[in-house]
């Protein structure tokens, strides 16, 4: 039964992960953002431009795109192929996770870490939804993975390159933190070491062919990013580089920027798990030494990072999750319980199973897709619709219709589709579609001057028209 133990382990995690995938529709914003990309990708087999609302959209590289596309043209434009490629990098981060726990503490231990990432509910539902994370994630533990593999066998750091290449196009930079801090600690073994001969050569720190990985991973991102830049020039630069550094607080707003709202937001992702965290976390600050001291260095500068960013988004946490779970499984291996395995597996059924609603995407959505639908069917495609309200992408993605966010605020280069509320004295000259809701409705004061018709209503929303 041992020697099947992982398979049906990861079995289940697929079950968990795959079940109802494509039940329910694309939320706002970033899922159906992401679909309405690759689904024009799929439709153009333009590779290079993404294109989000009728126009180009460079804030991210394009891989996710890419596989997106591709599983469109495979199962159809669905929910289930907009979110497959998310789940199935999230089943391999669970596999990656057992193996690098082997590979640092022992084979149960990293049963055990998988065990716990798999059925962590933060893990999950980012997982089951068709966003980047999970597989940022995924090439992220791949190349720490073949770090610690390289130290054995060099030429694994050449394969390691080519996953960081694989995560800076999915993602961007963040993928290069790890490496460049295995760097550093071979530097470092290397300057405190006995061999005075080595300790005079910088590049005799640890085998070249660490620095041909990194590298490689440099090269596979720059060839995409020059090939971006030639073909959409300075607004690709400008998008992309603010989406990558302009989240990040500057040195003067630190302290403003600053807090421990992801202490929170990895507690209500881990549940039942935080309650095993925190003695782990202290654990292996006591104890992680020479190897394992990169990944806490990592998980405590990842960390570190996010809590001074201006974006504080709960899913920045997906890749912290592994190692997470790698410092629950050491501290379980601690105990040398020879049913640790078991009380591990029960308390994550009883989590996964007491969690269940807050794991599979809920139907939020419906409404809006079947306004976004009927929109679809009432107007040509050349149509434009204007919203009175701001959540919108699952909108444009269900209607495929240009459409305009018409609520309040203003026009700025990084956020074109919003109007501001003043903007409805043109709009309203000639005939227009307008979805909307009915306080949103009625709290409008350009609308008192005209005569609308409603042509399609779902719930609180409706599809309208000025007569």
């Amino acid at each position: 039964m041992k020697k099947y133990l992982p398979f049906l382990i990861f079995a289940v995690i697929a079950f968990l992960l795959f079940y109802k995938l494509g039940d329910t529709f694309l939320t706002n914003w970033d899922e159906a953002w992401y679909a309405d990309v690759a689904r024009n990708m799929a439709r153009t087999g333009n590779l290079i431009t993404p294109v989000w609302n009728h126009q180009p959209f460079f804030d991210k590289p394009p891989l996710y795109y890419w596989l997106s596309a591709l599983s469109f043209k495979v199962f159809g434009v669905s929910e289930f192929a907009a979110r497959f490629f998310s789940a199935l990098a999230a089943l391999g981060v669970c596999v990656l996770t057992y193996f690098l726990g082997r590979e640092l503490i022992s084979k149960r231990a990293g049963l055990i870490s998988a065990v716990v990432v798999g059925s962590s509910i933060g893990f999950l539902y980012r997982a089951r939804t068709g966003n980047l994370d999970t597989l940022l994630t995924l090439w992220l533990l791949l190349s720490i993975y073949l770090f610690y593999k390289g130290l054995e066998n060099a030429k694994y750091f050449l394969w390691m390159g080519f996953f960081l290449g694989l995560g800076f196009l999915t993602k961007g930079v963040v993928v290069f933190i790890f490496p460049v801090l295995g760097i550093l600690w071979l530097w470092q073994r290397s300057w405190t070491s006995q061999d005075d001969k080595r300790r005079m050569s910088f590049w005799g720190t640890c085998d070249s062919r660490i620095y041909w990985g990194v590298l490689i991973g440099i090269f596979i991102s720059a060839a995409w990013f020059l090939a971006s830049y030639f073909t959409n020039g300075q607004d690709f630069l400008s998008g992309f580089s603010h989406n990558q550094f302009g989240k990040v607080a500057n040195s003067t707003d630190l302290l403003k920027s600053f807090s421990l709202d992801y202490i929170g937001y990895l507690k209500s992702g881990l549940k039942v798990w935080f309650l095993f965290f925190v003695p782990a976390f202290v654990y292996a600050l006591i104890k992680w030494r020479d190897r394992k001291v990169l990944l806490l260095s990592f998980f405590v500068i990842y960390f570190g990072i996010l809590s001074i960013s201006e974006n504080k988004s709960n899913w920045f946490l997906v890749p912290l999750f592994p190692i997470v779970a790698l410092m629950i499984g050491q501290l379980m291996e601690f105990f040398r319980w020879k049913w640790v395995i078991g009380l591990v597996v029960v308390v994550a059924l009883f989590q996964v199973y007491h969690f269940r609603a807050e794991f599979i995407v809920p139907e939020t959505e419906r409404d809006e897709v079947r306004v976004a639908e009927a929109a679809k069917n009432l107007t040509n495609p050349e149509t434009p619709i204007y919203l009175t309200g701001l959540s919108y992408p699952t909108t444009i993605f269900y209607s495929e219709r240009k459409s305009f966010a018409t609520y309040g605020g203003g026009y700025s280069k990084g956020a074109w589709w919003v109007l501001p509320e003043s903007s409805w004295s043109e709009i309203l000259k000639t005939p227009v579609y307008i979805i909307t809701t009915n306080q949103e409705f009625n709290d409008n004061k350009y609308f008192k001057d005209y005569n609308f018709q409603t042509l399609y209503q779902s719930g609180d929303r409706k599809l309208i028209k000025r007569l």
